[in-house]
Protein backbone atom coordinates (compact mmCIF):
# COMPACT_ATOMS: atom_id res chain seq x y z
CA UNK A 1 0.00 0.00 0.00
CA UNK A 2 1.37 3.35 -0.54
CA UNK A 3 2.63 5.40 2.12
CA UNK A 4 4.76 4.90 4.87
CA UNK A 5 4.09 3.70 8.48
CA UNK A 6 4.43 6.10 11.26
CA UNK A 7 7.85 6.16 12.77
CA UNK A 8 8.95 8.24 15.47
CA UNK A 9 12.16 10.01 16.43
CA UNK A 10 15.38 8.23 15.63
CA UNK A 11 18.10 7.32 18.09
CA UNK A 12 19.28 10.66 17.57
CA UNK A 13 17.50 12.23 19.25
CA UNK A 14 18.23 12.50 23.45
CA UNK A 15 16.12 13.36 26.47
CA UNK A 16 17.38 15.55 28.69
CA UNK A 17 16.42 14.72 32.89
CA UNK A 18 13.76 17.20 34.57
CA UNK A 19 11.76 16.85 37.37
CA UNK A 20 9.05 16.54 35.57
CA UNK A 21 7.11 13.28 34.16
CA UNK A 22 7.16 13.94 30.67
CA UNK A 23 10.41 14.59 29.83
CA UNK A 24 11.70 17.39 27.17
CA UNK A 25 12.87 15.62 23.97
CA UNK A 26 16.16 17.60 22.03
CA UNK A 27 15.77 16.12 18.41
CA UNK A 28 19.55 15.82 16.76
CA UNK A 29 18.85 16.33 13.26
CA UNK A 30 16.22 17.92 11.07
CA UNK A 31 14.49 15.04 10.16
CA UNK A 32 13.18 14.02 13.81
CA UNK A 33 12.12 17.86 14.66
CA UNK A 34 9.84 17.07 11.27
CA UNK A 35 8.46 13.92 12.47
CA UNK A 36 7.71 15.13 15.56
CA UNK A 37 6.43 18.77 14.22
CA UNK A 38 8.38 20.48 16.94
CA UNK A 39 8.39 24.27 14.97
CA UNK A 40 10.48 25.73 17.33
CA UNK A 41 13.37 23.44 17.91
CA UNK A 42 13.38 22.86 13.60
CA UNK A 43 13.25 26.38 13.28
CA UNK A 44 16.37 26.52 15.84
CA UNK A 45 17.99 23.50 13.62
CA UNK A 46 17.47 25.49 10.57
CA UNK A 47 19.08 28.78 11.86
CA UNK A 48 22.02 26.51 12.89
CA UNK A 49 22.64 25.99 9.24
CA UNK A 50 20.90 22.67 8.58
CA UNK A 51 20.15 21.52 4.98
CA UNK A 52 16.52 22.46 4.71
CA UNK A 53 16.60 19.55 1.61
CA UNK A 54 18.58 16.85 3.44
CA UNK A 55 17.88 13.42 2.03
CA UNK A 56 17.57 10.24 4.82
CA UNK A 57 18.98 7.05 4.60
CA UNK A 58 15.66 5.11 4.78
CA UNK A 59 13.34 6.64 3.16
CA UNK A 60 14.95 8.95 0.84
CA UNK A 61 12.86 11.52 2.20
CA UNK A 62 13.53 14.87 2.57
CA UNK A 63 12.28 16.68 5.67
CA UNK A 64 9.33 18.59 3.29
CA UNK A 65 8.03 14.69 2.76
CA UNK A 66 7.93 13.93 6.57
CA UNK A 67 6.16 17.31 7.09
CA UNK A 68 3.83 15.97 4.59
CA UNK A 69 3.29 13.05 6.22
CA UNK A 70 3.07 14.66 9.34
CA UNK A 71 1.31 17.53 8.68
CA UNK A 72 3.89 20.13 9.63
CA UNK A 73 4.75 22.42 7.10
CA UNK A 74 5.18 25.97 7.49
CA UNK A 75 8.13 26.24 8.68
CA UNK A 76 10.11 24.79 5.99
CA UNK A 77 7.97 26.37 3.05
CA UNK A 78 9.21 29.65 4.53
CA UNK A 79 12.80 28.61 4.37
CA UNK A 80 12.66 28.06 0.95
CA UNK A 81 12.17 23.88 1.10
CA UNK A 82 11.96 21.90 -2.12
CA UNK A 83 8.54 21.18 -3.04
CA UNK A 84 9.04 19.34 -5.88
CA UNK A 85 11.05 16.95 -4.25
CA UNK A 86 10.62 12.66 -4.93
CA UNK A 87 11.45 9.88 -2.83
CA UNK A 88 12.85 6.73 -4.16
CA UNK A 89 9.04 6.13 -5.82
CA UNK A 90 9.04 9.12 -7.35
CA UNK A 91 6.38 10.73 -4.73
CA UNK A 92 6.72 14.37 -3.79
CA UNK A 93 5.70 16.10 -0.98
CA UNK A 94 1.75 16.41 -2.27
CA UNK A 95 1.47 12.44 -2.90
CA UNK A 96 2.43 11.97 0.76
CA UNK A 97 -0.15 14.94 1.77
CA UNK A 98 -3.26 13.23 -0.12
CA UNK A 99 -1.75 10.07 1.47
CA UNK A 100 -2.57 10.77 5.00
CA UNK A 101 -4.88 13.03 4.24
CA UNK A 102 -3.44 16.39 5.48
CA UNK A 103 -6.06 18.67 3.42
CA UNK A 104 -4.37 21.48 4.82
CA UNK A 105 -1.35 21.22 4.10
CA UNK A 106 -2.19 19.91 0.85
CA UNK A 107 -3.71 23.57 0.33
CA UNK A 108 -0.54 24.88 1.18
CA UNK A 109 1.64 23.10 -0.87
CA UNK A 110 -1.01 24.31 -3.77
CA UNK A 111 -0.92 27.71 -3.31
CA UNK A 112 2.54 27.59 -3.21
CA UNK A 113 2.41 27.09 -6.77
CA UNK A 114 3.18 23.36 -6.65
CA UNK A 115 1.51 21.20 -10.12
CA UNK A 116 -1.23 19.43 -8.71
CA UNK A 117 -1.12 16.84 -11.91
CA UNK A 118 2.82 15.51 -10.40
CA UNK A 119 3.20 11.98 -10.92
CA UNK A 120 5.44 9.39 -9.44
CA UNK A 121 7.16 6.28 -11.10
CA UNK A 122 3.87 4.28 -11.18
CA UNK A 123 2.04 7.53 -13.02
CA UNK A 124 0.19 8.13 -9.76
CA UNK A 125 -1.19 11.45 -9.19
CA UNK A 126 -1.94 12.73 -5.88
CA UNK A 127 -5.63 12.43 -6.70
CA UNK A 128 -5.31 8.54 -6.83
CA UNK A 129 -3.70 8.34 -3.67
CA UNK A 130 -6.52 10.65 -2.30
CA UNK A 131 -8.88 8.49 -3.73
CA UNK A 132 -7.07 5.28 -2.63
CA UNK A 133 -6.85 5.95 1.08
CA UNK A 134 -9.93 7.37 0.81
CA UNK A 135 -9.04 10.92 1.93
CA UNK A 136 -12.39 12.39 0.39
CA UNK A 137 -10.99 16.18 2.05
CA UNK A 138 -8.18 16.21 -0.36
CA UNK A 139 -10.07 14.33 -3.08
CA UNK A 140 -12.70 17.16 -3.75
CA UNK A 141 -9.71 19.95 -3.32
CA UNK A 142 -7.61 18.77 -5.48
CA UNK A 143 -10.18 18.58 -8.22
CA UNK A 144 -11.38 22.43 -6.89
CA UNK A 145 -7.90 22.30 -8.10
CA UNK A 146 -7.87 20.79 -11.92
CA UNK A 147 -7.38 17.27 -10.76
CA UNK A 148 -9.62 15.28 -13.27
CA UNK A 149 -11.28 11.54 -11.72
CA UNK A 150 -10.92 9.79 -14.91
CA UNK A 151 -7.12 10.61 -14.81
CA UNK A 152 -5.85 7.11 -15.58
CA UNK A 153 -2.24 5.43 -14.08
CA UNK A 154 -0.03 2.90 -16.31
CA UNK A 155 -2.65 -0.29 -15.20
CA UNK A 156 -5.65 1.86 -16.54
CA UNK A 157 -6.75 2.72 -12.86
CA UNK A 158 -9.33 5.08 -12.32
CA UNK A 159 -9.00 7.47 -9.25
CA UNK A 160 -12.98 7.48 -8.77
CA UNK A 161 -12.97 3.39 -9.12
CA UNK A 162 -10.54 3.23 -6.22
CA UNK A 163 -12.61 5.54 -4.49
CA UNK A 164 -15.63 3.95 -5.19
CA UNK A 165 -14.16 0.47 -4.01
CA UNK A 166 -13.29 2.20 -0.89
CA UNK A 167 -16.75 2.99 -0.19
CA UNK A 168 -18.17 -0.35 -0.99
CA UNK A 169 -15.41 -1.87 1.57
CA UNK A 170 -15.91 0.42 4.09
CA UNK A 171 -19.73 -0.63 3.90
CA UNK A 172 -18.73 -3.88 3.86
CA UNK A 173 -16.91 -3.38 6.74
CA UNK A 174 -19.97 -1.75 8.73
CA UNK A 175 -21.92 -4.62 7.87
CA UNK A 176 -19.40 -6.90 9.27
CA UNK A 177 -19.21 -4.91 12.41
CA UNK A 178 -22.96 -5.23 12.85
CA UNK A 179 -23.57 -8.80 12.23
CA UNK A 180 -20.37 -8.67 14.95
CA UNK A 181 -22.40 -6.88 17.74
CA UNK A 182 -25.53 -8.46 16.69
CA UNK A 183 -23.88 -12.30 17.68
CA UNK A 184 -22.52 -10.59 20.89
CA UNK A 185 -19.05 -9.37 20.06
CA UNK A 186 -17.59 -6.38 21.22
CA UNK A 187 -15.73 -4.35 19.00
CA UNK A 188 -12.77 -2.04 19.66
CA UNK A 189 -15.52 1.08 19.46
CA UNK A 190 -17.61 -0.41 21.72
CA UNK A 191 -14.27 -1.08 24.08
CA UNK A 192 -13.47 2.70 23.65
CA UNK A 193 -17.21 3.93 24.67
CA UNK A 194 -17.43 1.41 27.84
CA UNK A 195 -13.64 2.94 28.95
CA UNK A 196 -14.73 6.51 28.52
CA UNK A 197 -18.39 5.39 30.14
CA UNK A 198 -16.41 4.05 33.32
CA UNK A 199 -13.85 7.29 33.01
CA UNK A 200 -17.16 9.68 33.05
CA UNK A 201 -19.09 7.62 36.50
CA UNK A 202 -15.43 7.32 38.68
CA UNK A 203 -15.55 11.46 37.55
CA UNK A 204 -19.27 11.57 38.75
CA UNK A 205 -18.27 9.53 41.92
CA UNK A 206 -15.29 11.57 42.77
CA UNK A 207 -16.98 14.94 42.17
CA UNK A 208 -20.30 13.55 44.11
CA UNK A 209 -18.04 12.81 46.94
CA UNK A 210 -16.34 15.92 47.06
CA UNK A 211 -19.83 17.68 47.22
CA UNK A 212 -20.83 16.01 50.16
CA UNK A 213 -17.61 16.37 51.84
CA UNK A 214 -18.56 20.51 50.97
CA UNK A 215 -21.97 20.26 52.52
CA UNK A 216 -21.04 18.22 55.78
CA UNK A 217 -18.41 20.86 56.21
CA UNK A 218 -20.58 23.16 56.07
CA UNK A 219 -23.07 22.21 58.21
CA UNK A 220 -20.44 21.68 60.50
CA UNK A 221 -19.57 25.39 59.80
CA UNK A 222 -23.31 26.37 60.56
CA UNK A 223 -23.32 24.66 63.94
CA UNK A 224 -20.37 26.31 65.14
CA UNK A 225 -21.76 29.28 64.00
CA UNK A 226 -25.45 28.87 65.88
CA UNK A 227 -23.35 27.98 69.38
CA UNK A 228 -21.19 31.40 69.05
CA UNK A 229 -24.53 32.94 68.29
CA UNK A 230 -25.65 31.65 71.47
CA UNK A 231 -22.65 32.25 73.29
CA UNK A 232 -22.97 36.07 72.49
CA UNK A 233 -26.31 36.62 73.53
CA UNK A 234 -25.74 34.61 76.72
CA UNK A 235 -22.77 37.41 77.60
CA UNK A 236 -25.10 40.31 76.27
CA UNK A 237 -27.69 39.04 78.69
CA UNK A 238 -24.62 38.90 81.50
CA UNK A 239 -23.18 42.29 80.59
CA UNK A 240 -26.97 43.66 81.17
CA UNK A 241 -27.26 41.77 84.62
CA UNK A 242 -24.23 43.30 85.53
CA UNK A 243 -24.82 46.83 84.58
CA UNK A 244 -28.14 47.58 86.16
CA UNK A 245 -27.06 46.92 89.94
CA UNK A 246 -24.14 49.44 89.42
CA UNK A 247 -26.38 51.89 88.01
CA UNK A 248 -28.48 51.19 91.30
CA UNK A 249 -26.00 51.84 93.41
CA UNK A 250 -24.87 55.08 91.55
CA UNK A 251 -28.28 56.15 92.16
CA UNK A 252 -28.50 55.62 95.88
CA UNK A 253 -24.80 56.78 96.31
CA UNK A 254 -26.38 60.13 94.60
CA UNK A 255 -29.30 60.56 96.37
CA UNK A 256 -27.73 60.01 99.93
CA UNK A 257 -24.96 62.83 99.04
CA UNK A 258 -27.67 65.30 98.26
CA UNK A 259 -29.45 63.95 101.43
CA UNK A 260 -26.50 64.81 103.57
CA UNK A 261 -25.83 67.90 101.83
CA UNK A 262 -29.30 69.20 102.57
CA UNK A 263 -29.13 68.17 106.25
CA UNK A 264 -25.78 70.27 106.40
CA UNK A 265 -27.32 73.07 104.85
CA UNK A 266 -30.38 72.71 107.15
CA UNK A 267 -28.04 72.51 110.26
CA UNK A 268 -25.98 75.06 109.98
CA UNK A 269 -29.12 77.90 108.51
CA UNK A 270 -31.46 76.74 111.68
CA UNK A 271 -28.24 77.75 114.31
CA UNK A 272 -28.47 81.30 115.80
CA UNK A 273 -25.63 84.02 115.71
CA UNK A 274 -24.64 85.48 119.30
CA UNK A 275 -23.76 89.06 119.30
CA UNK A 276 -22.40 90.85 122.47
CA UNK A 277 -21.55 94.91 122.72
CA UNK A 278 -18.54 96.18 124.45
CA UNK A 279 -18.71 99.80 124.52
CA UNK A 280 -19.39 100.80 120.93
CA UNK A 281 -17.95 97.82 119.10
CA UNK A 282 -19.57 94.43 118.55
CA UNK A 283 -18.04 91.02 118.84
CA UNK A 284 -19.65 88.38 116.65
Amino acid sequence: MPGVSDSGPSTSSRETATPCARKKVHFGNIHDAVRAGDVKQLSDIIERGACINEVDILHKFTPLHWAAHSGSLEALIINGANLAAQDDRGCTPLHLAATHGHSFTLQIMLRSGVDPGVTDKREWKPVHYAAFHGRLGCLQLLIKWGCGIEDVDYNGNLPVRAYKKIVELRHMLEIAESNYKHLGGITEEDLKQKKEQLESEKTIKELQGQLEYERLRREKLEGQLDEYRAEVDQLRETLERIQVPNFAVEDDSSGESSKEKRQIKKKVSSGGVFVRRFGGSAEI
